[in-house]
């Protein structure tokens, strides 16, 4: 199966195509033979499209779609780029069982699988394969093997106590930063607040958000404001906060590669790091992105008015 260029009725309003140089008629254009709950990047322009029943369709770097293929779990929770394969979470059979984590090979092969008990998540980190439980990571180790524990660090600052649920955790060159969405329960209230433990650590707390924070490079992205809407940029050795921006609505983003950041809203955007200054935008109508992936040659999104993905080719780089 191959992409196909948009349908100007199906896909975009002709007062958008009129206003597009011919630049849109590069936009790829693919129909999923599912409603996707998520895509995945996969490296070299491949992509991953799933669902959460186990059907899964993957995009080659020379643009032609595999035929759908079935993932060995009922329910999937969780897909994690690893290289040019990737790793799935599926979740337990009964509520508090097991679950099964399994590696798969570039065209979708099972390669390896564990099962573990209390897995909130999957991470492959500069150290490997890990398991995310409520207070640690467990090493996913070859042959089926589970190693020990490696426990989260103390919960730093004034936070009366531990956090409900585990920390999303995000990597540079200089270490982990630990990240907690806000709870917003009546019982439990806590602000959104990111960490970096050690001597040299800072924390950060920003609100009521409750979106997972993204890292790009030495950057930590955030989104803060009643509706999500205002873009922070911290400096993940310091903290720092090097600049904001506002948005009419709640931003999706995602790293570029290199000093970029793509945006999703109502245009796809490439802003600079860390000034998030607009360098390259494109309009997409009356539409609204609700996924977003950066590719090496391509924004792949999905909005909320199709099920349809589009593939917008990327400027070059502005040193080019």
């Amino acid at each position: 199966m191959t992409e196909s260029k948009p349908k100007p009725a199906a896909v975009l309003s002709i007062v958008m195509l009129a206003s597009l140089s011919a630049f849109s008629d590069t936009i790829l254009h693919h129909t999923p033979p599912f409603v996707p709950t998520g895509m995945a990047p996969l490296g070299d322009d491949r992509l991953l499209l799933w669902r959460d029943d186990g059907q899964v369709q993957i995009r080659d770097s020379n643009g032609e779609w595999s035929a759908v293929l079935h993932l060995p779990m009922q329910k999937v929770m969780q897909i994690e780029p690893e290289g040019s394969g990737f790793l799935a979470l599926g979740a337990p059979v009964t509520p508090f069982g097991t679950s099964l984590i399994v590696a798969l090979d570039p065209a979708g092969r099972e390669t390896e699988r564990w099962s573990v008990a209390g897995v909130w998540d999957i991470k492959v980190t500069p150290h490997g394969r890990r398991a995310v439980t409520r207070t640690g990571l467990l090493p996913l180790l070859p042959q089926a093997a589970v190693g020990v524990e490696e426990p989260f660090p103390a919960w730093g600052g004034d936070q009366p106590e531990e956090p409900r649920f585990p920390p999303e955790l995000l990597y540079w060159q200089g270490g982990m930063i630990f990240c907690h969405r806000a709870d917003l329960s009546l019982q439990h209230f806590a602000h959104a607040r990111c960490e970096r433990p050690g001597p040299a650590g800072w924390i950060y707390e920003d609100g009521e958000s409750t979106l997972t924070p993204v890292a790009c490079g030495p950057w930590l992205l955030v989104n803060e404001g009643k509706r999500q809407e205002q873009l922070v940029v911290l400096e993940m050795a310091t903290g720092k906060v090097l600049a904001r921006r506002n948005y009419p609505g709640r931003p999706h983003i995602a790293c570029a590669g290199g000093e970029e950041l793509a945006v999703g809203d109502r245009n796809l955007e490439l802003v600079q790091l860390p000034s998030l200054k607009s360098r390259w935008h494109f309009p997409i109508a009356k539409d609204r992105v609700i996924e977003l992936i950066a590719l090496e040659h391509y924004l792949a999104y999905r909005g909320e008015n199709s099920p349809d993905l589009l593939l917008v080719p990327r400027p070059a780089p502005e040193n080019q």
